[in-house]
């Protein structure tokens, strides 16, 4: 039986070309009738009207809601750390996936993130008798444990982690995380600045945050009962067999053994990778002209 729950996929410029692909794999397994929200820049949205169908609406990033855009995030960035600013983008996607909760569009009581270069190969539910499911991954970062001790005196409270290539939010939980942000001690006018002022630029490496496992942790403390843990068979380095180079034979093959798979483009070997190569190079140029 389909379940009611929005869907995003904030997507980048470099996964423009590949998400049709991901839409086709989305609407087929997961199970919802709602709409697919895509947020992406505004300059984006000429190469996807027309290879979208219906179900998918355009949002702009930069418009999601009042005090959030990619340049005031680069400004918050480069007043603590002018060497983490190339991670704007990084930081960025993960704030708009709080900010959708407080957007006009937002009117389901849960929406699904889901990532732009990961395809769902075999129907994959995201509640169970009414209970919403974290996949729940092994990986350990213990920054993010730093960033949200200061922001909000949360520790890692289990032993997996909420980091996968999706999260189910409930839209009055993530509402209530950003209010108990907002009024953290930490300095800031708002709280992407709060949360971007409890990362330690300086003695750590730039992903110090993590939406998911922030969010994750917020709901295991305050909602004990309410969400529950399960595993799904994932793998990150599909691009490695042929990039995003991919056809029917290769994805029947990934499905006998894998529920997601995520293609992503900087895992693909030559010639698979040459666009990547291509984009990579124009980028150092132009970046070297600048300065």
């Amino acid at each position: 039986m389909k379940t009611h729950y929005d869907i995003i996929i904030p997507v980048a410029k470099k996964d423009i070309s590949f998400i049709p692909v991901t839409i086709e794999f989305v609407m087929k397994n997961l199970s919802t009738d709602s709409y697919i929200y895509i947020i992406t820049s505004e300059r984006n949205f000429k190469y996807l009207k027309n290879k979208l169908p219906n179900s998918c609406v355009l949002l702009d990033e930069n418009a999601l809601i009042n005090i959030l855009t990619f340049s005031k995030v680069k400004e918050y960035i480069l007043e603590v750390s002018k060497n983490s600013v190339s991670r704007t983008g990084w930081y960025f996607q993960q704030f708009l996936k709080y900010a959708f909760a407080l957007s006009d569009y937002c009117k389901s009581e849960y929406y699904l993130s889901w990532d732009a270069d990961t395809l769902p190969l075999r129907k994959i539910d995201f509640l169970n008798d009414g209970h919403p499911l974290f996949t729940i991954k092994n990986e350990y970062n213990k920054p993010y444990f730093n960033t949200m001790s200061r922001l909000l005196g949360l520790n890692k409270v289990v032993d997996y982690s909420f980091i996968a290539e999706h999260m189910l939010f409930k839209k009055d939980i993530v509402e209530k995380l950003i209010e108990e942000i907002s009024h953290s001690k930490v300095e800031g006018e708002n709280w992407i600045q709060k949360i971007i002022n409890s990362c330690d630029f300086v003695n750590d490496k730039y992903n110090l945050f993590s939406e998911f496992e922030t969010y994750g942790t917020f709901c295991t403390v305050n909602y004990p009962d309410l969400y529950i843990p399960r595993q799904l068979n994932t793998f990150r380095g599909a691009g490695l067999i042929r990039g995003r180079h991919i056809n029917s034979f290769i994805i029947d093959k990934l499905s006998m053994d894998l529920d997601i798979a995520s293609f992503e483009e900087s895992h693909a070997m030559f010639p698979w990778n040459l666009q990547y190569l291509l984009r990579k190079y124009f980028k150092k140029l132009l970046f070297a002209k600048k300065h």
